[in-house]
């Protein structure tokens, strides 16, 4: 695993710092799109393609108890919200270097 694929991991990872629907005590359905664009934005900004966006995301999925029935084991909705955030960094409407 790269630097930057295990970075990624740590960061959406269930309960992770960029796992905006979900706290120890609380899920909240309302921030599924929102983290799955933003996860599309952080790919992106880290070099992956978007189907690999989607690839990594739904292997990542299979191991949960969400919906599987998307292609690759994606939630169906998530996929779209993931290509978005690609997207519109790709577009250069979102720019920034981290710290």
């Amino acid at each position: 695993m790269t630097l930057r694929d295990a970075a990624m991991l740590a960061l959406f990872q269930e309960y992770g710092p960029m796992d905006y629907q979900k706290s120890p005590s609380v899920f909240n359905a309302d921030y599924r799109d929102f983290g799955d664009h933003d996860y599309g934005v952080v790919a992106a900004a880290a070099g992956h393609a978007k189907d690999e966006a989607i690839i990594a995301a739904g292997i990542y999925n299979a191991t949960s108890t969400n919906d599987k029935s998307g292609a690759f084991f994606n939630n169906p909705k998530n996929p779209s919200f993931v290509e978005r955030g690609n997207d519109v960094y790709k577009a250069g409407k979102i720019t920034g270097t981290a710290n």
